[in-house]
């Protein structure tokens, strides 16, 4: 999915604005602050750049938003990778 190419209407970045706002861990604020830039046309390198994270992460990001829903970026969903 690329994510240059997403469009967000003003629903969705509306909700994205309230769940930075809302949100009291700032690991997962980041996540909406980057959503948002995307949503506001900002270069996928430059989202990187400020926010501090992998352009692989951002695109996880991005698929997780469209695939789950805003609500599955408001949790950390770690998976047990088997080792230990």
């Amino acid at each position: 999915m690329d994510v240059s190419k997403c469009n967000f209407d003003d629903y969705e970045i509306a909700r994205l604005q309230e769940y930075r706002d809302n949100q009291p861990d700032v690991r997962m604020k980041v996540r909406f602050i980057a959503l948002l830039m995307l949503a506001k046309g900002f270069e996928l390198e430059n989202v990187t750049s400020v926010v501090g994270k992998s352009i692989q992460t951002i695109e996880n990001w991005h698929y997780q938003y469209v695939e789950k829903g805003i609500d599955s970026l408001n949790s950390f969903q770690y998976k047990p990778n088997g080792r230990g």
